[in-house]
């Protein structure tokens, strides 16, 4: 099917309604409704404390004592704020009352669901976390995809196709931010972004997924190869010369003297890797699937092909 081609004084926090959200005049203005049980509105009510008493965060880690780094992520819904850390602030800023004895009840709870979760789980998030900002600021990424296309170049369809199945809702907000990791191909300069894309992936494409959505993922892919230079995409095909494609994997390579990271997952896990055996060991696995893959043209062509193929 698919061929090769030719100080603290007690300070109270906005006004809760009853149905557990903050008045919305008090906070974001007039017909904004903000969900009130999140670890980003913890963050933010736990910064409209501090913000209060006159603290900068320097100084509240301080107090707690802790780093500045933690209370940052802390404020901007990154990490979640414990019960004991809470606890704390609201003791050394004398802020006790019935909104911070409700941002406890809240914290509680969170605290609660996040025992449940699994410790893979919320390892593979922060990973990816990591990732996510790093590679907007990487001068080279390397990757290697099997059966599935790298996020980065994911078309509008097949994202909806692809999120709306699997359970976790968001939908919007989840392509908007995946569209906003692409971005970094209109940065200046660009990275270069070196994909080696496994056949199967293709096929998968074309076998379970609509004709419409595999058409608009296959077109995108043509679009962004000629539109943005600094995306080299190689198909790595069946009857090439690999007897087992690598696990999918993908290298930051930065050029203003930090070291380069690798970055592997599976369904439960995933890891950041920065020692540089490891990394390198990764590179020298790209360049040697590389050369067995096709050439940026003949994948192109092929890409071409099989978007014709279909209604």
């Amino acid at each position: 099917m698919f061929a090769r081609p030719g100080g603290a004084r007690r300070h109270s926090l906005p006004r809760v309604t009853t149905l557990g959200f903050v008045h919305q005049s008090e906070r974001y203005g007039a017909g904004t409704k903000v969900g009130f049980d999140t670890v980003g509105q913890l963050g933010r009510d736990l910064r409209a404390l501090r913000e209060a008493a006159g603290l900068t965060q320097i100084q509240m880690a301080a107090m707690l004592p802790c780093s500045q780094s933690k209370i940052n992520k802390i404020e901007v819904g990154e990490t979640r704020v414990t019960v004991k850390d809470l606890h704390r602030a609201i003791e050394l800023l004398d802020a006790h009352g019935a909104d911070t004895d409700e941002m406890l009840v809240r914290a509680k709870d969170l605290e609660a669901n996040h025992q449940r979760r699994s410790r893979l789980a919320d390892e593979k998030s922060n990973h990816f976390r990591r990732l996510r900002g790093e590679e907007q600021e990487a001068d080279e990424i390397l990757a290697v995809t099997g059966d599935r296309f790298p996020g980065l170049l994911h078309s509008e369809d097949y994202m909806r196709d692809l999120f709306s199945t699997d359970g976790a809702g968001k939908l919007d907000a989840r392509v908007a931010a995946r569209a906003e990791r692409a971005r970094l191909y209109d940065r200046t300069p660009a990275p270069h972004h070196r994909v080696l894309l496994g056949e199967g992936a293709l096929v998968r494409l074309v076998r379970s997924k609509p004709a419409a959505v595999a058409a608009a993922q296959l077109r995108h892919l043509v679009d962004m190869v000629g539109r943005y230079p600094t995306l080299h995409l190689r198909v790595l095909a069946f009857d090439a010369e690999v007897p087992v494609l690598p696990n999918d994997f993908t290298v930051l390579c930065f050029r203003d003297g930090r070291p380069n990271l690798g970055y592997q997952e599976t369904p439960v896990d995933a890891r950041i890797m920065t020692k540089k055996a490891d990394v390198a060991a990764l590179i020298r696995e790209w360049h040697e699937v590389a050369e067995k893959a096709l050439s940026e043209e003949d994948s192109l062509a092929l890409l071409t092909e099989e978007l014709a193929r279909l209604p």
